[in-house]
């Protein structure tokens, strides 16, 4: 991994510094993907998911794209952990984020490849730098219990993506991958930013 936390950066303009949804955009700065699902899952207290990858560019991970929506009655918010992973499995942590119940967005069985049409977390604001064959994990919890919870779509059993697999509570699944995509995009420096100083951060669809 390369300089996490070390560097400054102020991306272009438009958003907010927390994840939430965003329908519509552009799929600029996109890396890796697995577009497909034919079997929805369950995220609560007792059942966790998520998806590790190979990362393939270089440059500031900036979201990922998942089909999740929460069932009614859920309260307790979606934990989302980015990690390192090594054979497999996750390991350092290497930032944390939240989406509340009502920023999630609908849940296709099949993401398009030019648009953003489920849930698009931002991961921007966690200063995560990535190079070509880091493998990363993005861990989905909650503390909900298991009568309620998120429900997210992944394709079983066939193996589509190769670079990765579906995180589960044993570690992985080796023939599983959840519908997803990963953004990573190259960040601008400005002048005169102190080192370590966030303070003027503003925000960006990729470029």
């Amino acid at each position: 991994m390369n300089d996490r936390g070390t560097r400054v950066l102020v991306v272009l303009v438009v958003g907010v510094l927390h994840a939430t949804l965003a329908v519509g955009q552009t799929a600029a700065g996109l890396d890796q993907y697995q577009l497909d699902s034919s079997v929805t899952g369950l995220i609560h207290s007792g059942n966790l998911s998520g998806q590790w990858f190979t990362v393939g560019r270089s440059g500031l991970l900036w979201g990922v794209e998942f089909s999740l929506e929460a069932t009614i009655g859920v309260t307790e918010d979606l934990v989302v952990d980015v990690e390192d992973v090594s054979g497999g499995l996750p390991g350092v942590v290497l930032g944390t984020t939240t989406i509340s119940p009502a920023h999630l967005g609908p849940m296709p069985d099949t993401l398009d490849l030019e648009t953003v049409t489920a849930t698009l977390i931002y991961l921007y604001h966690l200063d995560i730098f990535v190079e070509p064959g880091d493998q990363i994990g993005v861990r989905l919890s909650t503390a909900q219990l298991a009568s309620n919870g998120y429900r997210f779509k992944f394709q079983g059993s066939t193996d589509p993506y190769p670079g990765g697999e579906m995180l589960s509570n044993s570690g992985s699944n080796v023939d599983s991958d959840l519908a997803f995509k990963t953004f990573v995009v190259d960040p601008i420096f400005r002048d005169g930013f102190e080192l370590g100083d966030t303070s003027e951060w503003t925000a960006t669809v990729p470029p």
